[in-house]
């Protein structure tokens, strides 16, 4: 069978079930249970041992732990306390509550490793402390939906884990090289709030409210237990002391404490927050199968060798095949899932990279970068619809517009990160020397 006969198997039935609205992971598991019974001669021996070894990783475990964390945190009102701490000291500075908004979203990526966990978090918060102070909606909802995207590029990241599953790398490099791109994005989104804060002060209202300094360090109260959790976490793994995995797990076991001792969760939010977890793991690790599947597909009959070989002997520059790779990954967040999105495309895209000499640390965090501009980039962006959804609906638009200015400091981080690669690579070297 040819390779344009080979695709056409494969992504014909996947295609074509997309398109009466079946879930993506099941369409790509249906695509590359094809390709093994038409292009493989049936070789189904082989696909069941792949797929086993797939699913018994237990890397797996980490990805759901990191998103139960996330749930415990927003359940139990941790989020929102920090939240009102951070407001409590900066209402002053020119930007006040959109500068709230990119630390909180921050400091909660350190510790949820979800985008969509990050903005559900705070947006409720961010909601009605903005209405109370008179912040146009917009303006608000856009700066936290541009903070939120910094859920899957500062560490622990359930992306990232999901990137190296796929690519075999080191869980630990690779939340160490997202570490220093995501404080400088986050350092320019508020610097972009600050500067337009200046030129335009009559577009935010000026905050009045008082605080004392005893009001101050009451609220400070609540920044404690994020000490206590990112420290807990992220310091065991940069330590060496556990595995990402048994890190995510004393996670779950602080933020549970922690939820209690402010006595704000319950059974049912406990249970309602396990069951969102399970599900979104559920639905990643279904779909690292199928990608898995289809990826051990095409390696066994050459596609990806053959893929490579057209790439490599084309004598385009390695820059600008970088730069093809990554404006196809923005393009991509359009219309997909940021887990789809490096579960699709990874598998053909790194043993290209690899080729090329290209660190596939490096080129991780790129694709993080990319993916996060699609939780923001219409018609799909998913941290613009959850945003919608605590507005109570029909402000999808507005939100959108707030969040161009996000857009566009991430697709700079993209090139920053792109032509200075000591930015991903510096701390993930330091760590093991």
């Amino acid at each position: 069978m040819s390779d344009a006969g080979f695709l056409l198997v494969t992504f014909g039935p996947m295609l074509a079930l997309l398109l009466l609205g079946v879930s993506f992971p099941f369409a790509m598991g249906v695509g590359g249970l094809c390709g093994a019974v038409f292009g493989l001669d049936g070789n189904l021996y082989a696909i069941r041992v792949i797929l086993w070894n797939v699913a018994s990783n237990p890397a797996y475990l980490s990805i759901g732990l990191f998103l139960l964390m996330a749930e415990i945190l927003v359940a139990g009102d941790v989020s929102s306390r920090f939240y009102r701490a951070a407001a409590a000291w900066l209402n002053r500075i020119p930007g006040g509550l959109l500068h709230v908004n990119i630390i909180a979203s921050t400091v909660f990526a350190a510790a949820s490793g979800s985008s969509a966990a990050t903005a559900a978090a705070f947006g409720k918060a961010a909601h009605v402390e903005g209405r109370a102070r008179g912040y146009p909606t917009q303006l608000n909802m856009g700066s936290l939906a541009g903070g939120a995207t910094l859920g899957i590029l500062i560490p622990p990241s359930v992306p990232m884990i999901v990137y190296a599953i796929m690519t075999e790398t080191s869980i630990a490099d690779l939340f160490a090289a997202g570490a220093v791109p995501g404080l400088i994005t986050s350092l320019g989104f508020m610097l972009w709030i600050f500067v337009r804060s200046l030129l335009r002060p009559d577009l935010l209202p000026r905050d009045t409210r008082e605080y004392t300094w005893h009001d101050r360090f009451v609220a400070s109260a609540g920044v404690v237990p994020w000490v206590l959790l990112v420290g807990g976490v992220l310091g065991m793994i940069y330590a060496g002391v556990v595995t990402p995995t048994e890190a995510a797990a004393v996670g779950v076991g602080i933020a549970l404490v922690l939820a209690m001792f402010y006595r704000a969760l319950t059974w049912r939010t406990l249970v309602a927050g396990t069951a969102n977890a399970a599900r979104v793991t559920s639905m990643v690790v279904l779909l690292l199968v199928s990608g898995s599947l289809l990826s051990y597909v095409y390696t066994t009959k050459g596609v990806t060798d053959r893929l490579v070989a057209l790439v490599v002997g084309s004598n385009l520059p390695g820059p600008l095949i970088v730069a093809i790779a990554l404006a196809g990954l923005v393009v991509l967040g359009c219309f997909l899932d940021s887990y789809s999105i490096i579960v699709l495309t990874v598998p053909l895209l790194a043993p290209v990279m690899v080729t090329l000499g290209y660190d596939l640390v490096w080129f991780g965090v790129l694709v993080t970068i990319c993916v996060e501009t699609g939780l923001i980039t219409p018609p799909f962006g998913i941290n613009l619809f959850i945003l919608d959804g605590v507005l109570g609906g029909g402000h999808i638009e507005a939100v959108a517009r707030g969040a161009v200015p996000y857009l566009v400091v991430l697709l700079l981080m993209i090139v920053l990160v792109a032509c200075v690669p000591r930015l991903a690579l510096w701390l993930p070297a330091l760590m093991r020397t």
